[in-house]
């Protein structure tokens, strides 16, 4: 066990790492102490499970967004495993191999990009939402599972290169990783760290925020926009019966139009409103595309949550740099800065532990909000293997099969011309070869 407490006359010496929290505010320290396992627990095991499950075929062939999910997954599992390593020296006073150098660097540039990463990836899969809500006709497109991997693939790079320079900072000193002298007064790195935090932890939450707005915006118009269509097409069903019983006197041809048109209308799927519809949507389609929007904006919002106050702490944070350091603990309780900074620490270190709650109760979201999610950690629990309609048309299955058992057959009645005459065909709606 590490307790260096020494007779230093600088503060942050004679206190180390969770020395001054546990000296100074020994409620917050307990309360780090003793429930902080709590997120360790719940995040190792959901973030585990999580990332399995979103990795499978079986959800990446039903929408893109789990690349995004199984790449958030196994990052806060990393997190966690960082925070655990952190917990183990500060609260738990452990010796760790963070005293070697290279590793002190390489850990707090992991560290660093972690934190980064999640942020983004919340960003990533909110915009890519957007799009397929508000550009339907390029879902297919820009919302892949291809494009997905490289999106994921892209934000990595771009976190990485913020990260790699900030593990250049941080060297080992009487067997302390701390950041290296050369910086700490540094005004540019000052600004340069200020606005990194800015941009990951406020304005990237933000933008995440906004789009999600929007989001809602459109599915909230759609909604209203599908409510219109099936009004119109009860009345229109209405008025067309009423037509075909006032003119029974007409053609057979004339009934057989008009009795195609009313089929058609009334068995046209709708995909998330008038603009999105589809001939070719199935209503399990449309359901697992809206109840997986519903999940993903319930998360994002929830990260929204657990990051913004964290970058505003840390923007605060940066008004007390006018603290004295060589001070005694007697000063220490009468200084009115240090009173004021020690009111701050408390509520940076109350927010800090509730907010990073988010790197472990994801799995919590998943399980009350995805219903796809949900049956399939249900079928993993009771060993059972659920075929999904894309496994059965993959590669292994060169013709798409029909399922009759619980699925009524439906024929629409086609109508082509040939020779100026109208004839009609069926067509099986619910078996396409391939």
């Amino acid at each position: 066990m590490m307790l260096n407490v020494t007779n230093s006359p600088n503060v942050y010496r004679r206190y180390p790492d969770g020395l001054l929290i546990k000296r100074f505010l020994p409620e917050v320290f307990e309360l780090k102490l003793y429930v902080s396992p709590i997120w360790f627990v719940v995040g190792l095991i959901g973030n585990a499970i999580s990332f399995f499950i979103w990795v499978s075929k079986r959800q990446r062939g039903k929408n893109s967004s789990a690349v995004y999910l199984a790449t958030l997954a196994l990052t806060d599992l990393l997190l966690i495993i960082c925070l655990f390593t952190e917990y183990l020296r500060l609260y738990l006073f452990l010796s760790s191999s963070l005293s070697v150098n290279g590793i002190c660097q390489l850990f707090q540039a992991v560290f660093l990009f972690l934190q980064y990463y999640s942020i983004v990836l919340t960003f990533g899969f909110t915009l890519e939402r957007w799009i397929a809500i508000c550009y339907p006709f390029k879902r297919q497109k820009l919302c892949s599972t291809t494009r997905a991997l490289v999106g994921v693939s892209l934000l990595a790079v771009i976190v990485a290169c913020f990260s790699i320079f900030f593990a250049s900072t941080w060297e080992v000193v009487d067997g302390a990783c701390i950041l290296a002298n050369q910086w700490q007064n540094d005004t540019t790195f000052s600004i340069y760290l200020s606005t990194t935090e800015c941009i990951f932890s406020l304005i990237v939450p933000i933008a995440t925020l906004v789009f999600n707005i929007l989001v809602l915006r459109e599915i909230g118009h759609l909604v209203k926009s599908k409510i219109l269509i099936s009004r119109d097409n009860s009345s229109t069903h209405h008025v067309s019966i009423v037509r075909r019983l006032h003119h029974n006197h007409n053609s057979q041809h004339h009934q057989q139009v008009a009795r195609t048109g009313t089929i058609k209308q009334s068995s046209e799927p709708l995909v998330l409103g008038a603009k999105h519809s589809s001939a070719h949507a199935s209503a399990k389609e449309q359901a697992n595309f809206q109840a997986v929007t519903i999940m993903l904006v319930i998360l994002s919002f929830y990260l929204i949550l657990c990051t913004l106050p964290v970058g505003i702490v840390f923007v605060v944070q940066m008004r007390f740099t006018d603290i004295p350091d060589n001070i005694t603990d007697e000063e220490i309780l009468a200084n009115p800065a240090w009173q004021q900074y020690l009111r701050f620490l408390t509520a940076k270190e109350i927010i800090d532990f509730l907010c990073s709650s988010h790197y472990a109760c994801n799995f919590i979201i998943y399980v009350l909000t995805g219903k796809s999610f949900r049956q399939h950690l249900k079928d993993i629990l009771l060993c059972r293997h659920q075929q999904t309609r894309t496994e059965m048309t993959s590669a292994h299955y060169p013709k798409a099969t029909c399922l009759r058992e619980k699925i009524k057959r439906v024929d629409k009645l086609i109508p082509t011309e040939k020779g100026g005459e109208h004839k009609y065909i069926h067509r099986d709606l619910n078996c396409q070869g391939t």
